[in-house]
């Protein structure tokens, strides 16, 4: 096994792919090394009630599996003995493991997902929180050995790290939408929870919510961020912007700017002017009549104290995220 050349591959990885396809494609990696069969990798809390997940990417792995988990987390012997010792993979073969009465709900988990032999490791994460990779095998007679612990236990944290390095190089090449300005970003989960962040975008969400919890999006900012259209929001003293489709979330905040007071007509219609479009031109394009297009740019310019389509143009550049 060549250990450093399995690093090396992590890391150029971390350069070259794009946030969506990182986790896959690295896991594809370690799979040629390991010999699983299926894998979830995620941030988790620990609580009275057991392990909740704050986001999961699964690997071959059933949708369902994460939801249904939480609720049994607590006769998880194999990940109670993973998360008392950071850093050090724990094994289990399902039948050997989880045959106390008090464990059937989760061998009957177990065998349902075809979990039927695991390595689960847990590391320390931000805020409390800790990350994880589960690594399954299906056949309940591929068990792990101490050299697959030995191996996991050594790369492991080069995953994690090499996550990290792809989400910040993410999110550092994500170009602004129109004109120079760049705002400070984040990616996040569909769950809300921040999975990195630039400190300036933190900052902007203190400010509109002082007392929110860390490295979580308001669930009012969650949800107008996953919603259907052009998924935005407006606060009382910022703005923040789905830049991305798909998952996970990119998003851009600045702090609120005049352009902002403009009627969604307004806006809609000073971004074709920006786009060198006529007033025909953007009529036509909205199904509106030339003479409603000169009100709206004319009411665009009393809300922003300007004169000139120019002034109005330079506005749009200034708040483009």
């Amino acid at each position: 096994m060549d250990i450093p050349r399995l690093i090396l591959e992590f890391y150029r990885c971390a350069h070259e792919c794009d946030a969506a396809s990182f986790q896959d494609t690295v896991l594809r990696t370690l799979q040629g090394a390991l010999h699983f069969d299926a894998g979830k990798w995620g941030i988790g809390r620990i609580a009275p009630d057991g392990i909740h997940f704050l986001c999961a990417h699964l690997f071959h792995d059933d949708p369902e599996a994460p939801l249904l988990y939480e609720s049994i987390s607590l006769q998880d012997t194999a990940a109670l003995r993973a998360l008392a010792s950071p850093g050090m993979p724990a094994r289990f073969h399902a039948e050997s493991e989880f045959g106390a009465a008090s464990q059937k709900a989760l061998l009957d988990y177990k065998r349902r997902f075809r979990h039927a032999n695991g390595l689960i490791t847990v590391l320390p994460g931000q805020d409390g929180t800790v990350q994880s990779l589960s690594l399954y095998r299906h056949a309940p007679n591929q068990h792990f050995s101490a050299a697959d612990t030995r191996l996991c236990h050594h790369l492991v944290p080069h995953l994690m790290e090499a996550l990290a390095i792809n989400r910040s190089l993410a999110l550092a090449a994500l170009p602004p939408s129109f004109g120079e300005q760049r705002y400070p970003g984040a990616i996040v989960a569909l769950s809300g929870y921040i999975l990195h962040a630039e400190a300036a975008f933190l900052d902007l969400l203190r400010a509109e919510w002082p007392q929110a919890e860390a490295l979580h999006l308001p669930e009012a900012l969650r949800a107008a961020l996953v919603a259907q259209g052009r998924p935005a929001f407006l606060g009382e003293a910022i703005a923040v912007r789905r830049v991305l489709g798909g998952e996970p979330l990119f998003l851009r905040a600045r702090t609120r700017l005049p352009v902002d007071r403009l009627t969604a007509r307004e806006l809609a219609i000073a971004q074709c002017l920006a786009a060198g479009d006529s007033y025909k031109t953007i009529a036509r394009k909205l199904s509106i009549a030339p003479a409603t297009v000169r009100n709206h740019i004319a009411g665009a310019h009393e809300r922003l104290g300007i004169r000139s389509n120019a002034e109005l143009v330079l506005h749009l550049k200034a708040a483009a995220f």
